[in-house]
């Protein structure tokens, strides 16, 4: 595993500003994919690489990178595999930098957002930051004023027991080294909306998670997201994460239970207001 986390190419670290890696998986997004690129490009921190992962070839993307004429923007394409965890375990192979962060193909970053987390990296010697992120629509308009992953330090049992929504995986900003302890994403079918969740469930085994209580990405919500879109499907993700966090060993027999029975709480809460729904509409028809 570590010589795949190795710096390729023997590129030597800079020492004034490390390099960051951003990994930027894609697929049939163009029209979101340009402004994604467009917002890490505007970052306020300058040691970047931005390499644009096609989950199988495409020519438009190649394109678009082309049209950029920066040096910065790598365009890759990995064979097609239907799953975002391909795509970013390729890229982070080819990554050069010390620090590596991903960013989702429809997503947007803040300008300050790199150089706020590598400052509190390098100042806390922490292996891993994320910061808050706002909801937004198809036409990046702030969906209401609830910040997701709005929270600060974050332990391994803390973020296990949150069934997700802790971190999301746009804002995440980790060291190569950490990723050398953990692993690359898991690359299972089973886990095609859940790997980011299953990877930092083995990086907090490591190293705590510093958040930056601010917005500084634009997690982007519409039809075309891969995300569960129902209870059910809520579910049957929570389902396959109880199988993969007891076999990675970071979660505990008990800790397990736990996290099981939360599960089954709030899939009771929502089979619940489903039922007084139901039947207040029932009461209104008849009325």
């Amino acid at each position: 595993m570590n010589e795949l986390l190795d710096r390729p190419n023997g590129v030597p670290p800079n020492i004034e500003q490390p390099l960051v890696s951003v990994v930027v998986p894609t697929h049939k997004r163009l029209q979101f994919l340009k402004l994604t690129v467009r917002a890490i490009l505007a970052q306020s921190y300058s040691a970047l690489e931005v390499l644009v992962i096609a989950d199988g070839d495409d020519k438009d993307v190649s394109g678009f990178v082309d049209s950029l004429r920066d040096p910065r923007v790598k365009y890759l394409a990995c064979p097609p595999a239907g799953r975002p965890a391909v795509p970013r375990n390729f890229g982070i192979r080819h990554a050069q930098g010390e620090f590596i962060a991903l960013c989702d193909d429809d997503d947007l970053w803040h300008p300050e957002k790199i150089r706020r987390q590598m400052d509190l990296m390098l100042n806390e010697r922490i292996g891993l930051t994320f910061t808050a992120c706002s909801n937004i629509d198809d036409n990046g308009a702030l969906i209401n004023e609830h910040l997701l992953g709005d929270f600060g330090r974050v332990n391994r049992t803390k973020f296990i027991l949150s069934l997700g929504g802790m971190i999301y995986n746009s804002s995440m900003l980790f060291s190569r080294s950490l990723l050398s302890k953990s692993g690359l994403f898991d690359e299972a079918a089973e886990l095609r909306t859940g790997e980011d969740y299953e990877l930092c469930s083995r990086m907090l085994i490591y190293s705590d998670a510093i958040g930056i209580r601010e917005p500084l990405v634009g997690y982007r919500t519409h039809l075309g997201s891969i995300q569960p879109q129902t209870s059910s499907d809520w579910i049957k993700q929570q389902s396959r994460i109880q199988s993969a966090i007891l076999a990675n060993g970071s979660a505990s027999r008990w800790l397990w239970c736990l996290r099981y029975l939360r599960v089954f709480y709030w899939a009771s809460r929502v089979r619940l207001r489903r039922l007084m729904e139901d039947s207040n509409r029932i009461i209104g028809s008849i009325d």
